[in-house]
């Protein structure tokens, strides 16, 4: 009973595991989809050619940029190691989204290659310190507020009078 309750404490449930070999045509490149979801999170990464002389290296992109790499334009990358045989990679994702691990080959020119790579996404469940405005600007927001409020409030005040004035009928006139 007490072995499956710490087996229990053991798994981080923020935590997600993988474990892939990729097999890459010459000088090509090959990705991973990934999303995080809901909260920053910190990706860790490690990665082994199947030979010592042959290299790769690993690329963090968000799903928008992977057309961009493909066609071998200017892209951002979160994250990038050099051309090695083996290597890590830690970054930190601070928004969620969609995201792509790129194991690129083109630096080969015509080897084909096996890459093992390793890894896990762990979800920052750490508090976030409440930002406030500064005071002026909090000055300056509450009173475009009440500006708006108060035109807003005359314009239909205005209406609703000369609406009320317009339908009430005369007064009686007595001789």
């Amino acid at each position: 009973m007490i072995l499956p309750a710490l087996l229990l404490l053991a798994v981080n449930p923020n935590t997600q595991s993988f474990e892939k070999v990729l097999t890459l045509r010459p000088a090509s490149i090959k990705s991973m989809h990934f999303s995080v979801k809901n909260r920053p999170a910190d990706l860790e990464l490690e990665f082994r050619t199947s030979r010592p002389e042959l290299t790769a290296r690993l690329i963090v992109i968000p799903k928008n940029e992977l057309p961009r790499l493909e066609a071998d334009r200017d892209y951002h990358q979160l994250a990038i190691t050099d051309f090695a045989a083996n290597g890590k990679l830690k970054t930190y994702i601070p928004t969620p989204g969609e995201y792509y691990v790129v194991v690129d080959n083109r630096h080969q020119g015509n080897t084909q290659l096996k890459v093992a790579v390793k890894g896990s996404l762990t979800a920052d469940v750490t508090a976030r310190e409440a930002r406030y405005l500064s005071p002026t600007r909090q000055i300056i927001l509450i009173s475009c507020s009440l500006l708006c409020f108060f035109a807003v409030s005359w314009i239909a005040g205005r209406r609703l009078y000369t609406a009320t004035i317009a339908k009430s009928p005369p007064p009686d006139e007595q001789a």
